[in-house]
């Protein structure tokens, strides 16, 4: 888990960069610093990930890891709806951005969950004396 935390976190950087690169070359003008939040999101994401390579570290890192992942997908979402039930429109780069990083954040999320739950069982299951399912 911690290599795949490492990945979305390096592809929310990415993400980050390439929206402000294409607003940067899209309008001729510098874009809002907002369009670096996944950059902001993904930065502590890949680090805590590599935090996570440490197994005396693992456990609390991919809490954190699981929070932040839970925030990008629910801020962008808010701020989608709200927009949308506002009457406003969401530009391109801006709907790419946010819906970019909710797949990378709802993908990281579910990967977390689920090893949370594995890891769950594993201890159980060698409580008892019997083999994981």
């Amino acid at each position: 888990m911690p290599k795949i935390a490492m990945l979305m976190g390096g592809l929310l950087v990415l993400l980050g960069l390439t929206v402000f690169g294409g607003f940067r070359l899209g309008q001729g003008q510098w874009p809002s610093p907002t369009a670096l939040i996944p950059s902001f999101l993904g930065i502590p994401i890949l680090l805590l990930g590599a935090l996570a390579l440490r197994p005396t570290s693992r456990k609390h890192a991919l809490h954190v890891v699981s929070l932040l992942a839970l925030l990008g997908v629910v801020l962008p979402l808010l701020r989608l709806v709200s927009v949308l039930f506002s009457g406003g429109q969401v530009g391109g780069m801006t709907l790419v951005s946010l819906g970019m990083t909710v797949l990378l954040s709802g993908v990281l999320l579910g990967g977390c969950v689920k090893s949370f739950v594995d890891a769950r069982r594993s201890r159980s299951a060698s409580a008892s004396g019997r083999a994981p399912t």
